[in-house]
């Protein structure tokens, strides 16, 4: 039988099959042209057992054949969940059985440069691992991403509106994806993590390709802190969040019953680049529990004005040091502030009087931009410390 015979029936490969140990060649070959002919119509047990029986041919590798026969289980990986890709590229003898044309590009008929068998023998197992996880080496895979969606948007493009997903790393790189790869509707896109299959351009810029469910959680990627919603922005649906080192997240439209001054624990998404700063709410937290976790920091009155309703206050050294330790936003260049003032909204929304100078209070207090466009220290919550 020479490469250009035809394809056999499976009649005639069952009689190859029983024939191979006289005739090695011909079976292998008769096989290669079955299966490449026949592979959407074969069941998986079918190819699979058919895949083995090649496998079992004495035969010399590399090969054209051997090499043929590759890109045959290239295909199966994409058609049956249950054949397992990477053991068969182990049998196979993957990569030290590639010819040396199997590692070039080729160029076709119409001019256009297609993947050598190399390359798409590496995204086929890509995409099998990503579809399968635990058949992973790692989880740390540098062409699978953890992340989560922190955003869905919309571009115009060629006079069409597309719908795009920005998604961030663990080590905070961003992805942006096309949102018809995602295995759900947009509107449960966010805050969800996914696990992502990235190539590179020739630019060196990542591009998503594939993307599945992702079996990790916000919370096995990113930490959970406690922060404090000072605004919700309705027309919008977006929820902001400070933390204890005076930094600025916004959630968007959390599937949580929310209100302003709150206490909530989440996962602060921080992207490498980006400065917008995202957070994935996971609950409501008590209101006590929540002042004793943000830490709330000692102060002294130094002043009031009760025509205006108002009070200075100056920080007072902590945890038995006889440093105070400003307020400032971490991770910033920014500054830094030790005093500032109880204004007549905190003591309206706390429900507390005016205090007096040498009081001693306990204030939630973080570095909020002011209509001047200024961070200057602003007090969400205080109560007196009763003496003993």
């Amino acid at each position: 039988m020479t490469e250009k015979a035809k394809v056999p029936t499976w009649e005639e490969l069952l009689m190859l099959l029983n024939d191979a140990k006289k005739h090695p060649n011909d079976t292998a070959w008769g096989i290669y042209r079955y299966m490449h002919a026949n592979l959407k119509q074969m069941s998986s047990q079918e190819a699979r057992t058919v895949l083995a029986s090649y496998m079992k041919i004495p035969l010399p590798r590399p090969s054209l054949l051997h090499s043929c026969m590759l890109t045959v289980a290239n295909s199966m990986a994409g058609l049956y969940d249950d054949f397992r890709y990477p053991q068969f590229l182990n049998l196979w003898g993957y990569p030290s059985c590639l010819r040396q044309e199997d590692l070039q590009r080729q160029t076709g008929n119409d001019g256009r440069t297609y993947l050598s068998l190399k390359e798409k023998t590496e995204r086929t197992l890509q995409s099998y691992l990503l579809h399968h996880a635990e058949d992973r080496p790692s989880e740390e895979m540098s062409m699978i991403r953890h992340a989560v969606a922190v955003r869905v948007f919309t571009v115009e493009r060629d006079g069409k509106r597309d719908s795009l997903v920005k998604l961030i790393c663990a080590d905070g790189r961003e992805l942006i994806a096309e949102a018809q790869l995602f295995p759900c509707n947009p509107l449960e896109i966010y805050g969800q993590v996914f696990d992502a299959s990235i190539i590179y351009s020739q630019k060196g810029n990542p591009v998503v390709t594939e993307i599945v469910a992702s079996k990790s959680s916000v919370t096995d990627l990113f930490p959970t802190i406690t922060g404090y919603i000072e605004h919700i922005d309705n027309t919008h649906g977006h929820y902001h969040i400070y933390d204890g080192m005076s930094r600025h997240f916004v959630a968007e439209k959390p599937q949580l019953a929310l209100k302003e001054n709150d206490f909530v624990s989440f996962s602060p998404i921080i992207p490498e680049k980006d400065k917008f700063k995202s957070a994935i709410i996971d609950k409501v937290i008590p209101f006590t529990e929540g002042i004793h976790t943000f830490h709330a920091r000692r102060a002294k009155i130094t002043y009031t004005d009760k025509e205006k309703g108002y009070a200075a206050w100056e920080l007072l050294p902590q945890d038995g040091t006889t440093e105070v330790s400003p307020i400032i936003e971490i991770g910033t260049n920014g500054p830094s502030f030790t005093k500032g003032f109880l204004s007549k909204n905190t003591l309206r929304m706390t429900d507390n009087t005016l205090p007096c100078v040498g009081d001693e209070v306990n204030i939630i207090v973080f570095l909020k931009r002011s209509k001047d466009n200024v961070k200057r220290p602003y007090v969400a919550y205080y109560e007196k410390v009763i003496q003993t």
